[in-house]
């Protein structure tokens, strides 16, 4: 009977500790989608805000070009390959020019030479120019080569207007999520930025020094900051200040105002109420 009865506990014991185990995990995985889900409204909410940033920015900034300042002018113009096969072509059309003109075979093979390079240098075959028969071409054959030429460069100057503007998207990308990250995380900069509140520092590299024999300016930087800190030392050190040398207009400045009470200042430290604020 004894032996029954703790047969009959121990499995009571092992489904409860079965049913405590589903339990758990069931809540476990709740509790995972639950901060999956969380996770996929944060992001939500997020490019849906980035999206009506960047559509507000579109419909009321002014679009038309500004002065910078010279603020980018040491920034680096990046020159794509497309742009430098667009280049390239014009002067394959202006050589063709040349050789058309003049019909001389060292104008000719010069040509031959640019298209052969150019050729080397494009992998899309649409955008190869033909080499064959350039010293034998009639007069109909030169102006379908120039054709040829310029439909090439037509198309060449739209390969590199896209590859432009395709960095010119991504910088503009790179500083919309820069802008949203300082929302998020540094709101300080992105207000300064959208108040063009810039901090700007002096930067003192040099002082006028005079001697009882001559001027001069000095421009290493310890004499520099040693000339720099005595000044500052000299100009903002505390004052001997004597009332009683003060002209008659000055301590009248300076005596104290009888319809001034004293009363009114002893609650000035204290804090706001609710009633003062409404």
């Amino acid at each position: 009977m004894n032996n029954k009865l703790n047969k009959t506990n121990l499995d009571n014991l092992i489904k409860n500790y079965q049913q405590n185990e589903e339990f758990l995990d069931r809540e476990t995985s709740i509790e995972q989608e639950s901060r999956e889900t969380t996770k996929n409204k944060l992001e939500e909410i997020w490019i849906i805000f980035q999206e009506s940033l960047i559509k507000t920015a579109k419909s009321t900034l002014p679009i038309k070009k500004v002065n910078s300042n010279n603020q980018n002018k040491n920034k680096r113009i990046e020159i794509t390959p497309e742009h430098k096969r667009y280049r390239q072509a014009f002067r394959i059309l202006e050589i063709f020019k040349k050789a058309n003109n003049s019909k001389r075979q060292e104008d000719i093979r010069e040509l031959e030479k640019i298209i052969k390079e150019f050729n080397n240098k494009t992998e899309n075959i649409m955008l190869q120019i033909e080499t064959n028969n350039l010293t034998t071409m009639e007069a109909t054959e030169w102006k379908e080569k120039n054709k040829e030429i310029k439909e090439v460069i037509a198309a060449l100057k739209e390969e590199a207007y896209r590859a432009q503007n395709t960095i010119k998207m991504r910088e503009i990308n790179k500083a919309i999520e820069q802008r949203c990250q300082h929302f998020q995380d540094n709101q300080r900069k992105m207000i300064d930025s959208l108040t063009n509140n810039s901090k700007k520092s002096i930067k003192i590299d040099r002082v006028m020094i005079t001697t009882k024999q001559n001027q001069f300016i000095e421009t290493d930087p310890k004499k520099v900051k040693k000339e720099v800190k005595e000044y500052y030392t000299k100009a903002f050190k505390r004052r001997k200040t004597d009332f009683e040398r003060l002209n008659e207009s000055w301590k009248k400045q300076y005596e104290s105002r009888s319809h001034i009470e004293q009363e009114w200042y002893n609650n000035l430290l204290e804090k706001l109420s609710i009633q003062e604020l409404g």
